[in-house]
């Protein structure tokens, strides 16, 4: 069994490796966000974090959660959302993001891959990115568990609630099969309403 899973992690790393992020790189739905990650920069040349602080990133419910910090004590927090974010930006600008701190943990909540419009990704491609964003996280955090929040029911996502549960069974699958790949801890927790 061990084999197997070796196998498996070698053939997802590849598979990862050769996703083409280039693709995104240019799109103006990803150009877009340059100046919010540039305040996030300008964030971490004034801000210090504590190296035991737990990363929140993602989309707007991170970035309008204004209770955050009271809300995890005594945990120290980081916070890291946009409003319209999607993994495709995301794991352009992950390295920007991830890299310049240590973390105890990434807790990652996207959920605007999948809504309904022609730019919607799909299933697999959502796993794949989820994947791309994992594996930047994991190389300056090698050891640091991560914490997916499953991309939730909202009456805009509705019409596409099929493609949407597709998308969270692909990752959680990706998890349940190959656990090395998704965190060094083994532990990835699915949080739905």
């Amino acid at each position: 069994m061990n084999k197997i899973r070796q196998i498996s992690l070698v053939a997802a790393l590849f598979l990862i490796a050769c996703f083409p992020l280039k693709n995104y790189r240019d799109l103006p739905e990803i150009k877009i966000w340059e100046p919010e990650i540039v305040k996030f920069e300008n964030l971490d040349k004034t801000e210090s974090y504590p190296s035991d602080a737990v990363m929140f990133a993602g989309s707007s419910s991170i970035r309008l959660w204004s209770t955050l910090a009271q809300n995890m004590a005594p945990y120290h927090v980081i916070q890291r959302g946009y409003g319209g974010a999607k993994l495709s930006d995301y794991a352009i600008f992950a390295d920007r993001i991830f890299s310049p701190h240590p973390c105890k943990a990434l807790v990652l909540f996207i959920a605007n891959d999948i809504m309904g419009t022609p730019q919607d990704k799909s299933p697999e491609e959502v796993r794949k990115l989820f994947l791309n964003l994992l594996k930047t996280f994991r190389k300056s955090h090698p050891s640091s568990p991560v914490f997916w929040i499953e991309i939730t029911p909202t009456s805009s996502r509705w019409k596409v609630w099929p493609q949407v549960t597709k998308a969270n069974d692909l990752i959680k699958k990706e998890h349940d099969e190959n656990k090395i790949p998704l965190t060094a801890s083994n532990l990835c927790l699915f949080f739905s309403n």
